[in-house]
């Protein structure tokens, strides 16, 4: 599990977290609560067996800011939902103004913010244990550290709060944040919008 080892050795170097937002096409709630929402908080997988363990993982995320967007068609039910975390179901008909059912909810992409930085994962895996597991999916991993690129970002997840109804922004959340970073470039830019035909992507 390539990608969960980076995840992890990720997470640990910016604890603590306070923001953590992830996007997918296929959601499957239980890499999502058992392996991802847990290491936020230091929280071992294996400690996670009972709806009381489930319960107190809650209390400890409740001073991060954790979002999960997916298609409406793709969440995998098998696996009973055990936290109070937003799972946002999206349309993307929404950024198109189409009724067609041919278009998805695309893009694969994970923001984690805390203490020690900020990171942005996008590529090819969706938030499924299939994906998680074969070390078979490309995804590039980036510091965030310049202005230009946190405005790249924020400008991709305020489509997504702003189309599916939320009460704040991206902007909001991030701004302070965004202000004591760099204005200088990075050598690389973030080309991704969820609010037209193109498809996300890391450009170095």
């Amino acid at each position: 599990m390539k990608l969960y080892q980076a995840y992890k050795s990720i997470t640990d170097k910016i604890k603590p977290i306070d923001t953590a937002w992830f996007t997918t096409f296929n959601l499957d709630v239980e890499l999502v609560e058992k392996f991802l929402l847990s290491q936020l908080i230091d929280k071992a997988p294996i400690e996670l067996k009972t709806a009381e363990d489930y319960e107190g993982m809650n209390l400890e995320l409740k001073g991060i800011d954790i979002k999960v967007w997916y298609d409406y068609r793709a969440m995998n039910t098998q696996s009973p939902k055990r936290t109070t975390v937003d799972f946002i179901s999206t349309d993307p008909r929404s950024f198109f103004d189409s009724k067609s059912h041919n278009i998805v909810f695309h893009p694969k992409v994970i923001f984690l913010k805390g203490k020690g930085g900020a990171y942005l994962l996008s590529g090819s895996a969706n938030l499924s244990i299939s994906a998680w597991s074969t070390n078979k999916e490309a995804v590039m991993i980036k510091e965030i550290m310049h202005k230009e690129n946190a405005d790249e970002i924020i400008g991709f997840f305020d489509s997504l709060f702003t189309k599916n109804g939320l009460l704040s922004d991206a902007k909001t959340p991030l701004s302070a944040w965004r202000n004591k970073l760099s204005g200088g470039t990075s050598g690389w830019n973030f080309l991704s919008i969820a609010c037209n035909r193109k498809k996300h992507s890391l450009i170095n």
